[in-house]
Parts: structure tokens; C-alpha cells; sequence
């Protein structure tokens, strides 16, 4: 039956019907992805089911209480995952309220969707059925179930069940049990510190979150955060239930470029474990772009601790989690001035329009939209917002209502839209190509071949203030890439293995200075280059090429219009400085 059904799913997909057949919350590719595990014979004689278990990453405390777990699931044979039965111990009542419902992001199609149903001391997710469909392939994922514990007393055991689909080797189960000690009577822990990356003469306010997974509520306690040096913050004595968790902005911070180490440090009169007092974090700071996006799929990326949205040093990859979010996927985003809206994606109806905090990464529903779209650009010069669909259809919307006005085009899995800081559109398509798109008609002339084999969700977007074109695209790992919109051709430049989606990048809202109040006019062009550079200035000029550590490359001696190599420059990108007597300007250059 599910061979079929995917028979069906192809061929709507190839008439134009939904496109949007994912697996692990990404878009599937032109080959049709949502069975090709299940076209795979599992290995005679070998289990399907190679690993199923569950740790607790709390104790329990007497009272109401939210109990964490992590769950590993790993298979062969296409033995996907159709239900979890948990059973609790007398005196560990669950509730609904609370708990994780669905249990996971079920694989889209799936008849199998993981819904959560509580009978006394058990807790149920999704069928016991071996259906065949499978709802959760393989990985690991978090969830939570909210118990109210009476009169409990010592170690406490949690056994479970957990069904695959059928589809591989028997055994289609498999079982284990999960001890949970009792929670310390003081215990506070130190579980994050945002962010890690930061961009030149920025002024951050660094946030530490902080968690009670002791039994009493504390309020006499300290936090301290330290870069090692000048700068040091403390917050105390701030009110934490039992089994809640703060996030304290601390003190600001304008740290200088280079490399530092934040300490975060609690002290508490009489914690019970002093392990998880301490954290450090590594943070970056240089002439970065840093960019917002969404993490569809955290694959144990650097840097990011789930899904959600997420803040990414372009240039070198560097991920530091806003939040995480479990909900639907932003599919594309783009700045507005200095707001984020972008696009969620739905299965069913519309894509609704929302509008993003930059800061918090909490999602306001606007509303509005169609179905399946991938795209969304903003355009400065004209200050209007774009949407495409999958089907290449190019159409206007308001960021008030939603409300979309078609105004035409097509072309085949468009997965991504952008637009420069001239106004002019581009999309790339799942089929490895970009397209320029006529605004007023939404007409698609294809520029050239990425060169690179995506697939499942991504998105494009441009740094308007360098003219460069970026994508977070995915092609089996997730990777940071430029685009060169004269070839098509996509460039690596940072590996980030999580596949991520509604790509942001903010930009200036007044107009360079460079050549509005200096003397030196300058241009650098074509940027991305192969390696060779024309500069152009208005006055005598030294040009000097450093890369992202400080290091000079080169240094040349301009005057007018020249033509630079810099072919002793690896891929990458680097910092081009341009000196004149009276100006100094800095350009962004990438090399490929």
C-alpha cells in the first residue's frame, strides 16, 4: 500500500500538485525521497531496530513536575519508528497538559502522526500496529511528559516499548527502562551563554541561561560571567521555582576583534551537585556578516542546540542558537528595515506570513498567504515584498494582511527567492539551477547550473551592502555557499551540516559613505571573483588584501582603473582595504 501511495505522491508532484513531499522537516529533492529508504532491503539476519533509547536529563521531585527526556532511534532495512509506550511507576501520575504532543515532527504523508494518548500509568505516542507507514526515521530529539509525583521515596523506573513500522527484520520492537533518581534538595545549572559569534565594534547584551533542577524554589544565589579580562558581570538573587529555567541578560559587552573565552559561574550555599555550576563559551568576533535563519533539522550542527531560529557568521559558519522552537519551519525570510518577516511553512493551505523578532527569535502570525510557498525577498528600492511558489509563480504581498496578488511565472521546484540591493530577483531551483526573474511579469531566464546536488528545504538571500549573493543550501549536509549570479555557480564556504531555511540578512539603511562624503570614489568588481579584481578610484590608492585573521596577502598601488591578481589567495573570503590620502574604506571580497 505505502509503494503505492508513493506512486501517487510522484505523479501529483510531476502534474504540479503539492511539491512539498519532505522527510525530517526539509523539502524532498526531484527524485521522490519520501520512500527511497523503503526501497532498500534490510540486511539478512540483521535487526532492523540497532538502537532505541531513552535517557532522563532531570530527577524527580515530589509535586508537579515536567520530566525531560532524549530519545535515540537507529535503524536498517527502513524499520522507521511508529509508536513509543512509556509506563510510570505508581505515585507518577502523567498529565497531557504538558506533555510532548506529537511526541516528534512525524515524517510528512506518514498515516502515522505520533499523537499522544495517556491511560493511567501509561503514556502512548502514535500506533502499536506495525503499519507499515513509519512516522520518525532515525535521529535523536528531545521531549518532555508532565507527571504530578506523590510519595515518592528513591530511584524510580520508567520501562518502555518502542514499535517500528514492520517494514524490516523482525524483531519490530524493542524495550528498555529509564531510572530517575531523586532531583538534589539545591541544585542550579548553568545550560547556555548566547551568543558566540559577534560582529566588529557591536555592543552585545550577553545571555546566560540558567536552570533549578533541585526540589525548592532559590532566590539566594550569583551569576557570574567573565571574559577573562576587562569585562566582568554579575545578576543574584533572582527568583527560580523548582524545575523552571531563566534566561538573565547580563551586563553589555563591546569586546574588540579576536577570539575569547565567556566563563559563566554560579555559586549557591548548599548545591547538591556542583558539576554543572560552570560553562564556557568560545566567541568569535571580526568583520562577520551575521545573518538570522531557521534551523529545520539540528543534526548536532556547531553551535546550534535544536531547531528554531538560529544567528550564523556567514562567512565562517559559526552558529549560536536564539531559541529553540519545535513548531513548523520559517521556509524564507528576508529583512524589512530592521524586522525579519518571512514565510512558515503549512502542510495543508495557505503559507501564512509572520513577522520575526530578531532578537528573541518569537514568531508573530500575520496570516495570509497561498499554498507552497518557498520564497520571499524584499526589494529597498522600491519597498515592496515578494513571494514565489514552488511552481515558479512570482506574486506581491502585504506585510499587513498577507494577502498575496499574483503576477505570473513558473518554472520547475523553486526552493528560494532573493532580491539585490538594486531590485533585482533571482530564485534557484531544486533542479540545480538560478534563474533572474522579471518583476513585472514573473518571466524566469536561467542564468547557469549550481554545480551543486540540493535538495529538501534551503533558501537565498543577499547581503545588499557587498553584493553578494548567499545560500543556505542543502545537499545531503548543510552548507553556507555564494552564488555568483553571472555563471550560477555555487561556492562553499562553510560546512554546517543542520539544513537550514529563511535565510535574513540585515543591511545598512542609509547609503554608504563611501560615495556620498569622500573624495575617493571606489569600486571593487566583479565580487565574487576568480581572483582577479578591477578596482576602480578617484584617487591614488593603496590597496592592501587581508584575510579573516588579519594576515596581508598582497598590497598593489592604484591609480584610476586596474586590474588586480590575486590568484595567491585561496577560496574564502577576505578584506580588501582601499587608502587614499583622505579615505579609508574596507570592501568584503570572496575568492573562489
Amino acid at each position: 500500500m505505502k509503494k503505492t501511495f508513493t506512486l501517487f505522491l510522484a505523479l501529483t508532484f510531476l502534474l504540479g500538485g503539492l511539491a512539498y513531499a519532505q522527510n525530517y522537516n526539509g523539502l524532498a529533492p526531484k527524485t521522490n525521497r519520501l520512500c527511497a529508504e523503503k526501497t532498500t532491503p534490510p540486511t539478512k539476519g540483521a535487526k532492523s531496530i540497532t538502537e532505541a533509547t531513552i535517557t532522563s536529563l532531570n530527577g524527580w521531585i515530589n509535586g508537579p513536575q515536567i520530566l525531560e527526556f532524549r530519545m535515540t532511534y537507529e535503524q536498517l532495512g527502513a524499520e522507521w519508528m511508529d509508536g513509543l509506550i512509556m509506563v510510570f511507576p505508581a505515585g507518577m501520575v502523567p498529565n497531557v497538559a504538558g506533555t510532548s504532543d506529537p511526541l516528534t515532527t512525524p515524517l510528512q504523508y506518514s498515516q502515522v502522526l505520533l499523537e499522544l494518548t495517556i491511560t493511567g500509568q501509561t503514556v502512548f505516542w502514535g500506533v502499536d500496529t506495525f503499519s507499515g507507514w513509519g512516522a520518525f526515521s532515525y535521529g535523536t530529539f528531545n521531549f518532555q511528559v508532565s507527571v504530578t509525583n506523590t510519595g515518592l521515596v528513591g530511584d524510580q523506573t520508567i520501562n518502555y516499548t518502542v514499535y517500528g513500522d514492520g517494514f524490516g527484520n523482525e524483531p519490530h520492537t524493542a524495550t528498555g527502562n529509564i531510572v530517575i533518581s531523586e532531583a538534589p534538595a539545591h541544585d542550579l545549572a548553568v545550560l547556555s551563554i548566547v551568543p558566540n559569534v559577534i560582529s566588529s565594534d557591536t555592543t552585545v547584551t550577553p545571555q546566560v541561561t540558567i536552570e533549578n533542577i533541585g526540589m525548592n524554589d532559590e532566590n539566594n544565589w550569583s551569576l557570574t560571567l567573565s571574559d577573562g579580562g576587562a569585562y566582568t558581570s554579575t545578576v543574584t538573587n533572582r527568583p527560580i521555582n523548582a524545575g523552571e529555567s531563566l534566561q538573565i541578560d547580563m551586563g553589555n559587552w563591546t569586546p574588540a576583534e579576536g577570539e575569547y573565552t565567556l566563563t559563566a559561574t554560579l555559586t549557591m550555599a548548599g548545591d547538591g551537585n556542583t558539576t554543572n555550576d560552570t560553562l564556557t563559551r568560545t566567541v568569535l568576533v571580526g568583520d562577520f556578516t551575521v545573518a538570522f535563519a531557521w534551523n529545520a533539522l539540528h543534526d548536532w550542527g556547531a553551535g546550534a542546540t535544536g531547531n528554531g531560529p538560529i544567528n550564523i557568521a556567514l562567512e565562517i559558519g559559526a552558529m549560536s542558537q536564539i531559541r529553540n522552537d519545535n513548531s513548523d519551519f520559517i521556509a524564507a525570510a528576508d529583512y524589512v528595515g530592521n524586522e525579519i518577516y518571512g514565510i512558515r511553512y503549512s502542510n495543508e493551505g495557505p503559507s501564512p506570513l509572520v513577522k520575526i523578532d530578531p532578537t528573541t527569535g518569537v514568531v508573530t502570525n500575520i496570516g495570509g498567504g497561498v499554498a507552497n510557498i518557498t520564497g520571499f525577498a524584499y526589494d529597498i528600492t522600491t519597498e515592496t515584498a515578494y513571494v514565489m511558489d514552488v511552481a515558479g509563480a512570482l506574486g506581491t504581498i502585504d506585510l499587513t494582511t498577507g494577502v498575496v496578488t499574483n503576477i505570473g511565472g513558473s518554472d520547475e521546484y523553486v526552493i528560494g527567492l532573493a532580491c539585490d540591493a538594486n531590485g533585482n530577483l533571482f530564485a534557484i531551483s531544486l533542479n540545480d539551477y538560478l534563474t533572474s526573474v522579471d518583476k513585472t511579469t514573473g518571466e524566469h531566464t536561467r542564468i547557469g547550473n549550481l554545480g551543486v546536488n540540493i535538495h529538501n528545504a534551503q533558501d537565498i538571500c543577499f547581503d545588499r551592502d557587498n553584493n553578494i549573493l548567499y545560500g543556505a543550501l542543502y545537499a545531503g549536509t548543510g552548507g553556507i555557499y555564494t552564488i555568483n549570479t553571472t555563471t550560477g555557480a555555487a561556492t562553499l564556504i562553510a560546512e554546517v551540516v543542520d539544513e537550514l531555511t529563511g535565510l535574513a540578512i540585515p543591511y545598512s539603511s542609509e547609503p554608504q559613505a563611501v560615495s556620498e562624503i569622500n573624495t575617493n570614489q571606489v569600486s571593487v568588481y566583479p565580487n565574487p571573483s576568480n581572483g582577479l579584481v578591477n578596482v576602480q578610484v578617484s584617487e591614488k590608492s593603496i590597496v592592501t588584501l587581508f584575510d579573516l585573521t588579519g594576515r596581508v596577502i598582497a598590497t598593489y598601488q592604484v591609480n584610476g582603473n586596474e586590474t588586480i591578481s590575486f590568484n595567491q589567495a585561496a577560496a574564502g573570503v577576505y578584506i580588501l582595504k582601499v587608502e587614499s590620502k583622505n579615505h579609508v574604506s574596507t570592501h568584503k571580497l570572496i575568492v573562489q
